[in-house]
């Protein structure tokens, strides 16, 4: 049976380049406000102060999301599983102190093992949504890469990478 790549977190994770691009953005923002005040004399503002180190924090943020990413890839304690999906399941779950957002929940079953994540929220992690997003069904065959981490008392299967079969 041939598979065709989804997600994989080393290759198609969009978070590093959403990060990255917002740190440009500001990064872009301050020194353009900066060679502005020069090229006038005038004094460096408390505003681009803040915006300095809000782009130091930007440029943090996304280094660790590469970081992350590099880390993820590269652990050796992934496992896999393949087989139809079981259990599709998808529900809204309203977000705290927002009376009209809500948290896209959606999860399956492969082999007995259980996934669960959160719809469009971007992570390096599988999340099922942007111009990787697949139509998920019961029985649609799939094989998938995870790890499992703690969280809490709980353990919860992260999928690093997707396969889906192609006929």
């Amino acid at each position: 049976m041939k598979f065709e790549l989804v997600y994989d977190v080393a290759t198609t994770s969009e978070a590093p380049r959403y990060a990255l691009l917002l740190t440009v953005v500001a990064l872009v923002a301050t020194l353009s406000w900066l060679v502005w005040l020069r090229s006038r004399d005038k004094p460096i503002r408390i505003g681009l102060k803040l915006l300095m180190a809000l782009t130091v924090v930007l440029i943090l943020l996304t280094a660790g999301s590469f970081y992350e990413q590099r880390l993820l890839a590269n652990r050796t304690d992934a496992r896999s599983v393949e087989g139809p999906i079981t259990g599709l399941w998808r529900r809204s779950v309203r977000r705290a102190g927002t009376p009209r957002s809500y948290w896209e929940w959606e999860g399956f079953s492969l082999e007995g093992v259980a996934f669960a994540y959160v719809r469009n929220l971007e992570q390096n992690y599988f999340h099922n949504a942007g111009s990787r997003a697949l139509d998920l069904r019961d029985g649609v065959r799939l094989r998938v890469r995870y790890i499992q981490e703690a969280d809490g008392e709980s353990v919860r299967n992260q999928i690093l990478r997707v396969e889906r079969a192609v006929e």
